[in-house]
């Protein structure tokens, strides 16, 4: 029950604390949840078994078993080791079982109150939920409760238990770092099976049918040197909520993002799936996905049809620029009203105002609100403010905007309308949404000499690091350099409800092309409401299916953002820029390079080769050089097969050249391969690491590298018979395969260059397009 959940949250944070972090505390989280609810359930089944059985008594042997669980179970083997734990330890207990255990809990339907004051400020600072969480978590449990009092045999207590706990599942969202704690917890001793009920809806007996949508990506890019994946057809999916997310997926979404991966190269992506009402908003899905800024234009269209979004219709608004978004006005006013003669209202004259977005802000503003909130108990007195400004769609989310500002516990009322168009927010009705009582009301004694606050108390603005922040794996597709973080004084937008708070560090990992990873960090303000939402910030990021890896971190002190990260620490050689090749080739013997900028090789720069049974040309073409090889020597059956070295000048790291393959070959060695089979064994030496993506090594521009219908390459560098796997074989046919890849210099200083062995085979082969990258 919540009773259980709240104990072992507080038992998970309270118990290691009372024992200084001893080492060999020998229950987690999951273990005490179970336990726990092995006691609980005795303690329910001899309720119901007996409706005469005396309530208190029997909460009394839960708590013993409660206690008996950690102070004897989980700390046993350490009261040797820490003679003083035992004592520390059995008066923790005393104090949570306290606060969330009390007979009172499951023998009375009155409402209950945790006492703060009763709990060490040390525990308060480590908890991981703020205090309204434990607060209104027992407030999920009333209806429970009232049903338990009144018939402990009920058959609806099966559902109430469930709702309960999922009711505090869903709190935990909003006044909580991280809610894994109470996701653990099915068990429910009025269920059928011991399990809680599967599947909720509004009246937990109707089983909705699970929507389904059609599931499907598709890149396009916009240059042949980096070719995206074929586009898989699409399929059909039955949608399904992922765990732990508290939006449902109840719409299915067809989304067009382009981006800008890297400097000239533009992606589009087409994306079809399930998604949810909110997330289909298009400042919170498109914004969000842009946070990492290498998105040009972004659509989304959501309908809630089965299979609603099988056609190619999408919505073309393109993300908003700073000249439409300074098109539209809203009326900008706020006003304090109260209900004693003793403090008249102060309202300011209403205004017109154009609704800049700062360029900071994500999202962008796109519409006008109306807020209007009510707070009572303030020495009797009410007090209700109306603001009207500048939004966006997240705003305007009444249930997350009304729970965020009601941070006092004191708002009783809470209203807000949002409108799209010019003015559109003048004086109108506008719809309520009520706030629950988070806890009994908080009295002043009577004010002497004070009056309400028209303002909050100014406090010091907070400072934080500013930084952005691309690292590539690749260095041919490096990103630009880093400028270093500066620091900036916190700002609070006009008309954000959500005051800027905390500092913020995002790191994102993105994958936009095979062979690419791509590395983004973010520093900013924030706000302690966006800050609570990581794993939405996450799953919005990753609209477009490239995330690999996302990271979200907040902090509240001044420049509490300034650790360096891997992203900029990062290496000088990933952080520069590629130039684009030189269009004047050097014509010096010995070529001069140029640091940190890919070079065309020409014919000149060839330092010598080692070859059998090929017949080689190495020709000028465009001021470029190009090598032809003829095999000459077939191989086979001990006889001796062809191979080619063509060694490069210079000191360079990397190279990167396109290959192609004609005739046929049964065995084979290429791309950096230093095996002794597959060709002539005098001729192996590259000076190459072998090809491997692992390493930062990519491949691309592939052409029938997989087989007779397949263009991927497999990967393997050598090969030998095996015609399904084999290229070059024979029964593959005599196209013309093809593929441009980059490769990594080996470190021993030896002399490097382009390796191509063959065996079994009439074959030939041509490389061109040859750069290094000094």
């Amino acid at each position: 029950m919540i009773s259980t959940q709240v104990l072992t949250l507080f038992l998970v944070i309270i118990v290691p604390c009372a024992s200084q972090h001893a080492p060999g505390f020998g229950c987690n989280d999951t273990f005490l949840m179970v336990e726990l609810h092995k006691c609980e359930k005795t303690m329910l089944q001899a309720l119901i078994d007996d409706p005469s059985a005396n309530c208190r008594e029997e909460v009394k042997k839960l708590q013993q078993c409660s206690r008996k669980l950690i102070v004897d179970r989980c700390y046993s083997s350490l009261y040797a080791l820490y003679p003083k734990l035992r004592e520390a330890v059995e008066k923790m207990m005393d104090v949570t079982l306290k606060q969330v255990n009390k007979a009172s809990f499951y023998c009375s339907d009155h409402k209950m109150k945790i006492n703060w004051e009763m709990i060490p400020n040390a525990v308060k600072k480590v908890l991981p939920c703020d205090k309204r969480f434990f607060e209104e978590s027992l407030q999920c449990a009333e209806k429970f409760r009232a049903a338990f009092n009144k018939n402990k045999k009920d058959p609806d207590l099966c559902r109430l238990y469930t709702e309960t706990k999922r009711c505090s599942h869903r709190i935990s969202y909003i006044y909580c770092t991280s809610s894994s704690i109470l996701s653990v917890n099915k068990l429910n001793p009025f269920c059928e099976g011991g399990r809680d009920i599967e599947e909720p809806s509004n009246d937990m007996t109707i089983k909705k049918k699970p929507l389904k949508c059609m599931v499907h990506v598709c890149s396009n890019s916009s240059s042949s040197l980096f070719p995206t994946p074929p586009c898989a057809p699409p399929q059909e999916i039955t949608c399904a909520t992922p765990k732990g997310l508290p939006f449902e997926y109840d719409a299915c979404m067809t989304s067009r993002i382009t981006l800008e991966p890297v400097e000239g190269v533009t992606v589009t992506q087409v994306n079809r799936n399930c998604s949810s009402s909110f997330l289909c908003k298009y400042d919170v899905f498109c914004s969000t996905a842009n946070s990492t800024g290498a998105i040009q234009s972004c659509n989304v269209n959501c309908c809630k049809g089965e299979l609603c979004n099988k056609d190619n219709s999408y919505q073309t608004k393109i993300q908003p620029t700073e000249s439409e978004v300074s098109s539209f006005k809203c009326i900008s006013s706020a006003c304090t009203k109260s209900s004693s003669p003793l403090f008249p209202p102060q309202c300011g004259p209403e205004q017109e105002i154009t609704c800049n977005s700062p360029r900071t802000s994500v999202p962008l503003y796109d519409r006008c609100i109306t807020s209007r909130v009510s707070m009572g108990s303030i020495a009797g007195i009410t007090v209700e403010q109306e603001i009207r400004n500048c939004s966006y769609s997240l705003l305007c989310e009444s249930e997350l905007f009304c729970k965020a500002v009601n941070k006092s516990g004191l708002v009783t009322r809470c209203d807000i309308q949002c409108c799209e168009g010019n003015l559109c927010n003048r004086k109108r009705p506008i719809k309520t949404t009520p706030i629950p009582q988070t806890a009994t009301p908080k009295v002043f004694s009577p004010l002497t000499k004070t009056a309400i606050p028209t303002k909050p108390p100014k406090r010091k603005p907070l400072k934080c690091m500013v930084y952005s922040c691309s690292n590539s794996s690749s260095s041919l597709f490096a990103a630009p350099s880093c400028a270093p973080p500066r620091e900036l004084t916190c700002a609070t937008p006009e008309g954000l409800p959500f005051e800027y708070d905390a500092c913020i560090t995002t790191r994102v990992v993105t994958k936009p092309i095979a062979g690419l990873i791509v590395e983004q960090e973010m520093r900013n303000c924030s706000s302690s409401f966006q800050c609570q939402q990581p794993k939405l910030f996450c799953d919005m990021v990753n609209t477009t299916g490239l995330l690999k890896k996302c990271d979200v971190h907040c902090c509240k002190e001044d420049l509490c953002n300034k650790k360096e990260t891997k992203a900029t620490l990062a290496p000088q050689s990933v952080t520069q820029r590629v130039s684009s090749p030189p269009t004047k080739l050097p014509k010096e013997y010995r070529p001069k390079f140029q640091k940190g900028v890919w070079t065309k090789v020409t014919p000149s720069w060839i330092s010598g080769h080692l070859l059998h049974g090929v017949r080689v040309k190495y020709r000028r073409v465009n001021n470029a050089l190009v090598i032809e090889g003829h095999v000459t020597s077939y191989g086979c059956h001990r006889r001796p097969g062809s191979g080619l070295t063509t060694f490069i000048r210079g000191n360079w790291t990397r190279i990167l050249y396109t290959q192609e393959f004609m005739g046929s070959a049964s065995c084979w060695r290429i791309f950096g391969s230093s095996g002794r089979k597959g060709g002539y064994k005098q001729v192996e030496r590259s000076g190459l690491e072998e090809f491997d993506t692992t390493k930062g090594d990519i491949i691309f521009n592939e052409l029938k590298m997989g087989g007779k219908d397949r263009d991927a390459f497999n990967g393997i560098t050598y090969m030998c018979g095996q015609p399904a796997k084999n290229f070059w074989h024979a029964q593959n046919g005599q196209a013309l395969r093809r593929a441009t890849v980059m490769l990594r210099r080996k470190t021993d200083g030896s002399k490097a260059g382009i390796h191509t062995a063959t065996s079994c085979g009439q074959p030939s082969f041509i490389v061109k397009d040859i750069f290094v990258y000094h």
